[in-house]
């Protein structure tokens, strides 16, 4: 009886301890390329997700990373979609991101939706800002003033 609640009480003792253990990350499968250490960490919002309508415009590729990143110029007030308030006075967004819709629509008018990642005070006279984009829709072919 004795060796019975022995062996119960090592099988309790070891479940505790398993129970206890982090899940082990699972083996890459074969022929899968490693996991990098350092993946590349999209930069964190500044100001508000904003909901902003404008002509779709392709960057000139002479500035920093400008070859991944299109402009929009802003035909309407943006809106915003969170707490914080929308940047009064700007005129033009840096999109980065969603690069395959971007690029299918440049030159028409779209509605964006984007989280702002430049710090921007409310007082702030800023014509541009950069806008990580979440959504592309485009409204019409072509690009028009519809708003100002």
């Amino acid at each position: 009886m004795r060796a019975a609640w022995l062996v119960v009480g090592t099988w309790i003792v070891c479940v505790a301890g398993v129970a206890g253990q982090e899940p082990a990350t699972p083996a890459p499968q074969s022929g899968a390329p490693p996991v990098a250490a350092e993946e590349p960490v999209a930069p964190a919002a500044a100001g508000p997700a904003i909901m902003v309508t404008g002509c779709l415009q392709a960057t000139d590729g002479k500035g920093k990373n400008d070859a991944e990143t299109f402009a929009l110029a802003a035909t309407e007030p943006p809106t915003s979609l969170s707490e914080q308030p929308a940047p009064a006075g700007v005129e033009q967004y840096r999109l980065v991101g969603l690069l395959p819709d971007l690029r299918r629509h440049v030159g028409h008018q779209v509605e964006i939706i984007g989280a702002i990642l430049d710090r921007v005070p409310p007082d702030s006279s800023r014509k541009d800002v950069t806008l990580e984009t979440h959504s592309v829709l485009a409204t019409a072919d072509t690009c028009q003033k519809t708003g100002n």
